[in-house]
């Protein structure tokens, strides 16, 4: 793969892939270049986060709570989904869209954010019921919650010397 264009009425190369490489290998070392090419540009596997975070004392961690996929906002009129539902999250796969007001869950009411964090915080079977409003009409729906998709980041109190080492030269101005 090339970045080209035309000057002049010829054409010029900007990079190559290797020279990329190459200047990788200087900052980074050969061992973690070579293998970061060969399982990210020429093949497609997603990186470590957790492993590259780590070699700079930073700690990746995800958030392991239950997860209804909603933005809500608390209006006179109750619970409201503030925007679309999040792209194949439990709120979206249940139909749940913007607009609709959640009413109760599980048989039990909710008027606030805190209400219903709480409830699905404490939930542990598979489906929960989920009675709502969309344009003036009830209706009843079952939403399987998730894990929550969230990373949380922090510097990691307990990092290598190298480690810090290694994050002081990350971000060192160069």
């Amino acid at each position: 793969m090339k970045l080209m264009w035309e000057k002049y009425g010829k054409t010029e190369v900007a990079y190559k892939i290797e020279d990329i490489e190459s200047t990788l290998k200087e900052y980074a070392g050969g061992e973690f270049a070579s293998t970061f090419f060969e399982n990210h540009i020429y093949n497609s596997k997603m990186p470590d986060y957790k492993q590259l975070f780590s070699s700079v004392g930073i700690k990746l961690n995800k958030e392991e709570d239950n997860y209804f996929g909603a933005s809500l906002k608390e209006t006179e009129s109750g619970l409201e989904i503030s925007r679309n539902t999040f792209k194949a999250s439990p709120a979206y796969n249940a139909g749940l869209t913007s607009g609709d007001k959640i009413l109760s869950l599980n048989g039990t009411e909710v008027q606030t954010t805190k209400d219903l964090d709480e409830i699905i915080q404490e939930f542990t079977e598979e489906k929960i019921e989920v009675k709502f409003e969309r344009f003036g009409k009830q209706k009843i729906t079952e939403v399987k919650l998730g894990k929550n998709p969230a990373y949380t980041i922090s510097l990691d109190e307990n990092a290598s010397k190298e480690a810090l080492k290694n994050r002081e030269n990350w971000l060192e101005s160069k």
